[in-house]
């Protein structure tokens, strides 16, 4: 939530001082009303409407109330709330007061503000096209806000995801390779998998905040795929003392059925797929071939199972 605050409290400090002329009722002048509709407008558990009606009633602005409206968008993460804004910005755009100590440097910063919510709304729903052409535009308008919305680490994950694809196509997973459990049982892969007709593996490590949080997913996955011809496995990543920590975490979610497994040499499976951030999940079917290789909570897992025939929402 703090980086979707940092334009807001600019704002509040920007415009503190708009709406010089004075309201009577209750002694309040327009800059307490216009005080007070940004500070609502920070805070979800204030009401915000009741703040803006007051200021819009004392003949605030306009310009000011949109803000007031763009900041509470802001910080309630609502991409939809400020992509509706864009009309009436534009038809009252020649009316800001652009400039230093001013909530846009200009015309061009507050439009490349909307690509950007544009662009995170495009990839929330999936569709990439939009939401590279919304990033190219939030790139060149308004550089100085794109990093507080995550854009550059969405593009980087994009092209890597593009990257793995690829890489993915062609490899094929060496089914002979012995793997051994936490319990000092060795197999090869294909044994491990055994009937089932495909393979999930689950890459975490101890050290792994959001690994561990995933947890319960994938007890869930564990207990509702094997039925259904999919092979799950935890797989630990963990520089030392790899059998103590899948161990201790196999113990701590009460995850005893799951095949808990060590990453030979301390990464050979990890760098054949090219494992470079985890949390990661990576299914693989009986002939070796990566159907999914990317973050446990992508749709495109889903997906990938449902080709398989599999019933995605018992998993979870």
């Amino acid at each position: 939530m703090t980086k979707f605050k940092n334009i807001a409290r600019v704002s509040v400090m920007c415009l503190a001082l708009a709406g010089s002329a004075l309201w009577a009722e209750e002694g309040k002048s327009q800059d307490d009303l216009v005080k007070e509709m940004l500070e609502a407008a920070q805070s979800l558990d204030v009401d915000f409407e009741s703040a803006y009606e007051a200021a819009r009633a004392a003949g605030v602005e306009n310009t000011v109330l949109l803000e007031g409206r763009l900041i509470r968008s802001i910080v309630g993460r609502d991409y939809a709330g400020v992509i509706a804004l864009e009309s009436e910005f534009k038809g009252e755009a020649g009316n800001f007061d652009y400039g230093p100590g001013k909530m846009f440097m200009s015309e061009r910063q507050l439009f490349g503000l909307i690509s950007i919510f544009k662009a995170l709304q495009a990839h929330d729903d999936g569709r990439i096209e939009d939401f590279e052409t919304h990033s190219k535009e939030a790139f060149v308008s308004a550089p100085q806000f794109v990093g507080g919305y995550g854009l550059l680490e969405m593009m980087t994950e994009l092209r890597r995801s593009e990257a793995d694809a690829i890489a993915m196509e062609s490899l094929r997973i060496p089914m002979d390779m012995e793997i051994t459990s936490a319990e000092g049982e060795t197999r090869t892969i294909r044994d491990w998998m055994g009937n089932h007709k495909a393979m999930l593996v689950d890459f975490w490590a101890s050290w792994c905040g959001p690994c561990l949080q995933a947890m319960p997913s994938l007890k869930a996955k564990s207990e509702a795929l094997p039925d259904q011809g999919v092979f799950v496995a935890a797989f630990n990543t963990d520089d030392d003392d790899q059998l103590g920590n899948a161990k201790r975490i196999r113990e701590r979610y009460e995850m005893q059925e799951v095949p808990w497994m060590m990453d030979p040499n301390g990464g050979d499976v990890s760098a054949l797929l090219n494992i470079n951030s985890i949390p990661r999940m990576v299914l693989f079917d009986g002939e070796g071939k990566v159907l999914y290789n990317g973050h446990p909570a992508d749709p495109a897992l889903n997906q990938a199972l449902a080709k398989l025939d599999v019933s995605v929402a018992s998993a979870y």
